[in-house]
């Protein structure tokens, strides 16, 4: 469990996005989650460094459109990156997904946190919780559980910038 977020945020899936009428996917089966919630976590967007193992992994956030975040994993070496890796959140099918083969379906998004149950290949559930602009935790839940805190590092250009000087 403890390789389960790195291999997850570094490794990373990509989620498809369809193409369906926008209009009949506005909620999901459940109605729990609609396709403007994502909006609701833009606190998660930015340059994140967390810690695995006693190894640090990177990972940026962007919000690409009203619905869908795209997760950019990498290697930070001190004077550059490299290694990259992507992963979605997106609408796909009337709910939000994570994973290229819908791994993890959203359960609820707020303004606080998301949550992403198993789908499909997964067997654990993932929450994404805000604690301050500054930092956020992933946790793992399954046979046990796994906590991540992720901390706000600057720009992967500022990182070069600084690192040149």
């Amino acid at each position: 469990m403890k390789n389960i977020l790195p291999a997850l945020l570094i490794i990373f899936f990509t989620a498809c996005n369809s193409n369906a009428d926008k209009t009949a996917e506005t909620t999901n089966k459940s109605g729990s989650v609609t396709k403007n919630d994502l909006v609701k976590i833009k606190w998660i967007t930015g340059n994140w460094r967390g810690m695995a193992e006693g190894k640090p992994f990177y990972e940026m956030y962007e919000m690409t459109n009203d619905s869908t975040i795209r997760i950019t994993g990498y290697e930070w070496n001190g004077k550059d990156s490299a290694g990259t890796h992507l992963s979605y959140i997106a609408w796909n099918n009337g709910a939000y997904y994570l994973g290229d083969s819908l791994n993890y379906k959203t359960t609820l998004i707020d303004s606080s946190k998301i949550e992403m149950a198993p789908n499909y290949k997964a067997n654990n559930s993932i929450l994404f919780a805000f604690v301050n602009d500054s930092t956020w935790k992933a946790v793992l839940t399954g046979k046990k559980t796994v906590e991540y805190k992720m901390e706000k590092i600057p720009s992967i250009s500022d990182m070069v910038k600084a690192a040149n000087k």
